[in-house]
């Protein structure tokens, strides 16, 4: 069941004991502006949401940047298609130290590389001809705007955890800091929860 930023707001406002949205600081705007910082946040931390990129690598080219909406920010793993299935796994390991490195062939390594703050995936051997690889990882939460019929990215089992990040911010308004520290606090204790629920 997918979830709306809508509900994620109703649910903060019964939390902070404004059902009926009457607090002239608690504007649904402000609201759903917070949700959507505190989901791409928690998904950001948690590494929750599952992401899947396919990459054309070809043939005398070894490194690629990543694109579309699928940012990967901690890849775990790289397949090679194979019949139409992403079957055949390349290894993890530096490609530049492989011993194939510099040789034309079929991919079987893959690396990581920053340059100049781009992120490159790298493959050794050089490929020799064209060939599909599939990246795996996790990407940042994609909800955006102040639209609360939006359905949030986050998977269902923790779409409403971020939502104490937002409790916190809403009473930092307020000057209640007590309540806020409270709210950080049950906030970092999702975190860690959510951590050890997709081991990161």
């Amino acid at each position: 069941m997918s979830v709306k930023l809508a509900n994620i707001m109703s649910r903060i406002r019964e939390d902070v004991g404004d059902p009926s949205g009457v607090h002239p600081l608690w504007t649904d705007t402000v609201i759903l502006k917070w949700i959507v910082r505190a989901n791409r946040h928690f998904s950001q931390v948690t590494g929750c949401i599952d992401a899947n990129e396919d990459l054309a690598l070809v043939a005398g080219t070894n490194q690629y940047t990543f694109g579309g909406e699928a940012i990967m920010n901690t890849p775990d793993a790289a397949w090679i298609v194979v019949s139409g299935t992403y079957n055949d796994p390349l290894e993890y390991r530096d490609p530049w130290s492989t011993p194939n490195w510099g040789q034309l062939g079929r991919p079987r390594y893959w690396g990581i590389e920053t340059m100049q703050g781009t992120k490159y995936f790298i493959v050794a051997p050089i490929p020799d001809g064209g060939y599909t690889a599939r990246v795996h990882g996790v990407r940042v939460s994609n909800d955006q705007g102040t639209d609360g019929n939006r359905v949030t990215d986050l998977p269902e089992p923790v779409a409403y955890e971020a939502r104490h990040l937002v409790k916190c911010r809403l009473y930092q308004m307020t000057g209640d800091v007590q309540r806020a520290r409270m709210c950080r606090d049950e906030y970092w204790g999702s975190v860690r929860r959510g951590r050890q629920a997709y081991r990161i």
